[in-house]
């Protein structure tokens, strides 16, 4: 509290009681006065100590008892600190680490380092108020008052890049929990260095500095580099062109990252990418030039010394890129969940010689091109040492991917021919979204929605039925080409599951004898379409059919052919009409 000039210069002890004594300014009560009226700062006093009962205290003085600092409010004061006209709480619930602090002005805040914490719960340990502030680091801490009060103030004029880089690299778990951060150069989030936005924090690359020369596109926003690196939450924005991501996870390029990369993290965060105009762009940009989020890996042309391994993107959504997300370049092993694409102009996702990476839960909304291909899986060639030859994309998986895609010619999946043992489940695609995929690799494409699979398959197992003959392999219009046994087909031929059992009768005596007359040479229409067809031995359906009339039977009886209802195809059990021939000719 302040000093008057009637507390220093009144007459008696207690004022208007003679009894009490003349009162006897100290000499820093007349310089705390004295600073107080020419520009000091003597509001506040000197810290005294712990209170001790028959010291007398002076105005401004302030002492710790009882777990709290008191301030006196008036001079030659004995009596214990308690709320009144002696003396005022300052500062409860803290105690004083040590009676060595001098010259701490309250106004100013109490030194904390010289203040204990504890945290009211069971178990809980007493540290200074410093050793707390400490635990979490603003990048507050490292900015001047103009940057602070530009990034508060979104106004986007003040380039804090530096800032923020230094408050990372300072080892500690760093925050920005509100505000836009103009961000002229690349943050950087080095080795088990981690960096935490609010909700509503925002890093933004604007397409001039703040100087007004042309920002650059060669670099991210936000580099999350090195082992354990983390950045999560926010919003993270470029109006650049971003060819190596508005973020980019692991290493920076693939020719001079010549660092290990692993374990990293990129979680909770919004990505916006350079407006380029929408389904009215003209021209379209290209691919390359609107990256959202950017995994590269230097290993094909710095060796395996130098990898980008098993990084984590989560909870990441991204808008308005060329390629949403884009793996490449031997980034392997990485963990991709709950990844969504909001519009994109040509692809939402591409893994290009990427090699064993998992994306679960992924939501693809809206294309701004007709032709464009969401996920795209395709190889990359690399001309020199030490990968002279092409890398694929081979043993990636996408589990639960929704496409919604709205353009008519959109292409929901592409796999070129040599990218191999790929799996993904399609768990719903709408909007005219076309799906394609070459299948030489081995790769598996499943649609549970439409009831499909695509690909190639390999048990090493059983594989059963749900319910004994309650479920078919292939239909009239669905049909399998050709199916390998080592051994012949086992059927189910017990008595007990039966009935009506008895020999042919006369009419159809006849019709088995008729039955090796009518085996015919032919050639399949749908392989002589494709120019591989050689000649079959075999029997008409329609012929047999026929051949039952001429007898007065109807073949609708026997289920030896079948007529399938959508398109009238008909198709025969050749190993039951084998049977009728050997009884016919044994007759």
């Amino acid at each position: 509290m302040a000093l008057t000039i009637d507390d220093v210069w009144r007459d008696y002890n207690t004022r208007g009681v003679p009894a009490s004594g003349d009162y006897k300014p100290s000499k820093s009560e007349i310089r705390r006065l004295l600073k107080q009226m020419f520009g000091g700062t003597a509001a506040v006093g000197d810290f005294q100590g712990a209170w001790a009962i028959g010291t007398s205290y002076i105005t401004a003085d302030y002492v710790e008892n009882g777990g709290s600092l008191w301030l006196a409010k008036r001079g030659n004061i004995g009596v214990t600190p308690i709320e009144g006209d002696d003396w005022t709480l300052l500062l409860p619930g803290v105690t004083v680490a040590d009676a060595t602090v001098t010259d701490a002005k309250v106004a100013a805040g109490v030194a904390a380092a010289k203040i204990n914490y504890l945290l009211p719960a069971t178990g809980a340990q007493t540290r200074t108020v410093q050793s707390r502030l400490t635990d979490m680091v603003s990048v507050f801490d490292f900015m001047t008052p103009s940057e602070v009060a530009s990034v508060k103030a979104r106004d986007g004029l003040v380039d804090v890049t530096a800032a923020i880089n230094a408050a990372v690299a300072s080892g500690h778990s760093v925050t920005m929990l509100e505000g836009l951060a103009r961000c002229d150069g690349m943050i950087i989030i080095g080795p088990n260095q981690s960096l935490t936005l609010g909700p509503a924090a925002r890093l933004k690359r604007f397409a001039l500095k703040a100087d007004g020369a042309t920002a650059g596109s060669q670099f991210p926003v936000v580099h999350v580099k090195g082992n354990w690196a983390r950045f999560s939450g926010g919003s993270v924005e470029s109006l650049c062109n971003s060819p190596s991501g508005v973020v980019c996870c692991g290493h920076l390029d693939s020719t001079t990252s010549n660092y290990n990369s692993l374990f990293w993290r990129f979680e909770n965060c919004d990505v916006y990418c350079k407006d380029f105009g929408g389904a009215a762009a003209s021209p379209y940009p290209n691919f390359a030039q609107g990256i959202g989020v950017y995994v590269p890996s230097s290993q094909p042309n710095l060796g395996n010394s130098t990898v980008n391994y098993f990084g984590l993107i989560s909870n990441i959504t991204v808008y308005n890129g060329t390629t949403n997300l884009y793996l490449t370049d031997l980034a392997n092993s990485h963990t991709i969940q709950n990844f969504r694409s909001e519009f994109f102009y040509h692809h939402a996702i591409v893994l290009s010689g990427a090699y064993g990476n998992s994306i679960y839960g992924t939501f693809l909304n809206g294309s701004y091109k007709d032709d464009a291909e969401a996920i795209y899986l395709t190889t990359k060639s690399y001309p020199a040492a030490p990968y002279a030859s092409s890398l694929q994309s081979n043993y990636n998986n996408i589990f639960g991917l929704t496409s919604e895609l709205y353009t008519d010619g959109c292409v929901t999946l592409k796999v070129d021919a040599d990218c191999q043992n790929n799996f993904v489940q399609i768990g719903h695609n709408s909007g005219g979204a076309v799906y394609w995929t070459d299948l030489d690799g081995a790769n598996t494409i499943l649609e549970p929605h439409k009831n499909q699979m695509a690909g190639q398959m390999t048990l090493r197992g059983h594989l059963y039925p749900g319910a004994t003959a309650n479920f078919n392999l292939g239909s009239g219009t669905s049909e399998w080409n050709r199916i390998y046994l080592v051994n012949a087909p086992i059927v189910s031929s017990d008595r007990a599951l039966k009935q009506d059992v008895d020999a042919l009768n006369e009419r159809e005596l006849l019709v088995a004898r008729a039955i090796p007359g009518l085996v015919r040479r032919y050639r399949l229409t749908r392989e002589v379409d494709v120019g591989a067809a050689g000649f079959h031995i075999g029997l008409i359906a329609q012929d047999v059919a026929l051949e039952f009339s001429k007898h007065g039977l109807n073949a609708a009886h026997y289920d030896l052919i079948s007529v399938d209802p959508e398109t009238g195809r008909m198709a025969l059990r050749y190993e039951e009409l084998a049977m009728m021939a050997i009884a016919g000719l044994a007759a």
